[in-house]
């Protein structure tokens, strides 16, 4: 029987500036700091083993090219930052190149004048622009078009380290995917002065404006609206069960149209880099407050049904619209009730709702029922991304528009008896007999345990039952929420049986966690319904 595999570390290993990694121990992100530092040692220059583990600890590939004192880590001297700076060079790109990779680029890489683009991407027109810098049109020497976000780099090395946190994650996020309904990855690259980064395509426009400018009086733009529904359905249901990523950004301006195909962007990363805030409810609030979910107003753990709530209110505009309404339609209702944010206007969505069943034909009514079942106050009674695009896939023939897309008529609905995608290492067996005996065996494991979790204080003490004979680890519903941890959907269930009840769980979250003597492990855990009477983790100490 499979369970959540664990692996085994220490508390201080966690922590990078304490590990004190070897010399020569180079990871993919860091190889080039790496080369920098043999270098300068190459060169007879002395550093000690804590500056070695602060530079490692602090900077990533990413970062270079460093030209100011300020950037580098505070906690070095001059002499350090300065012979890293000149060192840089032999590690710098002389050109950027279309092909999936990151350059650092050097001072001769880059135009001096207009606005200083690397010299292989010829600029073509601004799309957009903001706090975070600007979004043009650019194309390759063969004359391929592909969307570049520029970003100004921060200069103080507090502000940096976050920014370059956020790209990291961004860049190695956009690597992964790779679906018809998301944009993808070309390239991307740092200079002296800023960061860019490359997709495909350069949309005609986002859904906003794709809705705003609706031809109400074309039939054929009725058939490609309609078919965005299971296109859009399919990109988030990628997102959660094979990426096992949140979007966190759903909403009209951050959903591309290219021709008659749509595209999911900004994978909730994206953030505004002008704003420095270490809240992750608060970047989710504050970028889209209209379409974000009730439980992220309200500083409550979210999992992947808070997209099914952003996708539902993007949805129910998309449908106003197949009722040939306006788009600002559903706003002005909402407004009509004292908002414009979906979540604070449950009676402005039900008049919306109500008002679109009365407009004829009733066949393009598919899409509110969809709606009704995302747009659910109570984030456990939403479908999944999964129930979703099996819903839209079954309305084939229904109506006189398609509400699939090229990709959902292929569109094979997950199994529940199958290998689940998000978790492979989960299985559907039961956790042991409904006998005393067995609760007399978890009574004599029960330790002290402390875990991980998102709020404050980061660290948790709890009850740990260990149970050799569990098929699978536990985690209750009322401890997920308190330490505000991330909850994924699983496609595969697992079953509990404790103390005369039965328990069944299709959601899981990834823990860390210590045991005595200061152990780190790091496994799956099942999400026991709130109701359980478990206070405590039930872990199965046979996992590797």
């Amino acid at each position: 029987m499979a369970s959540g595999h664990s692996r085994s570390t220490s508390r201080q290993d966690d922590d990078p500036v304490t590990a004190k990694p070897s010399w020569h121990g180079s990871t993919q992100s860091t190889r080039k700091v790496n080369t920098i530092l043999s270098a300068m040692k190459s060169n007879h220059f002395e550093i000690s083993r804590e500056d070695t583990s602060v530079m490692l600890a602090c900077l990533t590939d990413y970062w270079l090219p460093i030209t100011s004192r300020s950037t580098m880590p505070p906690a070095l001297g001059p002499s350090l930052d300065y012979k890293f700076i000149e060192q840089q060079s032999s590690v710098l790109n002389s050109a950027f190149e279309f092909d999936g990779q990151h350059y650092n680029l050097d001072k001769n890489a880059s135009l001096p004048e207009g606005k200083k683009l690397p010299r292989t991407i010829e600029y073509k027109k601004t799309l957009g622009q903001g706090h975070f810098g600007y979004v043009a049109q650019v194309s390759d020497k063969n004359g391929r078009t592909y969307a570049l976000k520029v970003i100004p780099r921060k200069t103080q090395h507090a502000d940096a380290r976050e920014q370059m946190r956020m790209v990291k994650q961004e860049i190695e996020v956009l690597r992964k995917v790779d679906h018809v309904h998301c944009i993808k990855f070309v390239g991307s690259y740092t200079d002296a002065k800023s960061i860019g980064i490359i997709v495909n395509p350069a949309a005609d426009c986002n859904l906003a404006k794709f809705l705003s400018h609706f031809d109400h009086k074309n039939e054929d733009q009725y058939m490609v609206l309609a078919s965005f529904f299971g296109s859009l359905a399919s990109a988030l249901e990628y997102l959660h069960y094979d990426l096992r990523i949140r979007h966190k950004d759903i909403k009209p301006q951050n959903i591309l149209v290219k021709g008659e195909n749509v595209m999911l962007a900004d994978f909730g990363i994206s953030l505004d880099w002008s704003e420095n805030t270490h809240s992750t409810t608060k970047q989710e609030v504050s970028r889209s407050p209209v379409y974000c979910s009730p439980e992220a107003a309200r500083d409550e753990p979210r999992n992947s049904r808070s997209d099914i709530w952003s996708l539902g209110c993007v949805f129910l505009e998309m449908t106003a619209v197949i009722h040939a309404q306006p788009f600002k339609y559903v706003q002005n209702i909402l407004e009509s009730h004292g908002s414009r944010n979906f979540r604070d206007c449950p009676d402005g969505i039900e008049e919306v709702i109500a008002s679109l069943r009365k407009i004829d034909p009733e066949d393009r009514h598919l899409p509110l029922d969809w709606v009704e079942q995302m747009l659910k106050m109570k984030k456990t009674d939403r479908w999944t991304s999964a129930v979703l695009r099996d819903e839209i896939h079954k309305s084939r023939g229904q109506s006189d528009l398609s509400f699939c897309g090229t990709c959902c008529e292929e569109h094979k609905p997950r199994s529940p008896t199958s290998s689940p995608v998000v978790a492979p290492t989960m299985t559907g067996d039961e956790i042991g007999a409904d006998t005393s005996d067995d609760l007399n065996k978890a009574e004599k494991s029960l330790e002290k345990a402390e875990l991980h979790s998102a709020t404050k204080n980061g660290w948790q003490t709890v009850t740990l039952i260990r149970r050799e004979d569990s098929p699978s680890n536990w985690i209750p519903a009322n401890l997920v929420d308190s330490c505000k941890l991330e909850v994924w959907p699983n496609k595969e269930q697992s079953h509990l049986a404790l103390e005369g009840q039965h328990f069944t769980s299709s959601e899981y979250v990834k823990l860390t966690f210590t045991v005595g003597g200061g152990q780190v492990l790091k496994c799956d855990f099942w999400v026991a319904p709130v109701t359980a009477p478990l206070n405590s983790l039930i872990w199965n100490t046979s996992a590797p």
